[in-house]
């Protein structure tokens, strides 16, 4: 398993220790996430807050489509 370079921390699932991506804060001070495409060189920075937005919006969007419990 690669190992990301000294000073770097990379988030993992808790679990089965899936990488997710590589916690770090902006130049503004804010918390985000950077998450890289596997198998490419492209990166993306997401803020923690917009993270925890898009995951609620997700959930949301997933609950529209399941069919109601009876």
């Amino acid at each position: 398993m690669r190992q990301p370079p000294p000073g770097r921390k990379l988030i993992r699932t808790p679990i089965h220790n899936i990488p997710i991506g590589e916690a770090v804060r902006t130049a503004d001070g804010r918390l985000s996430l950077r998450i890289k495409k596997p198998n490419g060189k492209e990166v993306e920075e997401m803020s923690v807050e917009a993270y925890v937005a898009w995951v609620i919006k997700g959930a949301q969007d997933t609950e529209k489509q399941m069919p109601p419990i009876l």
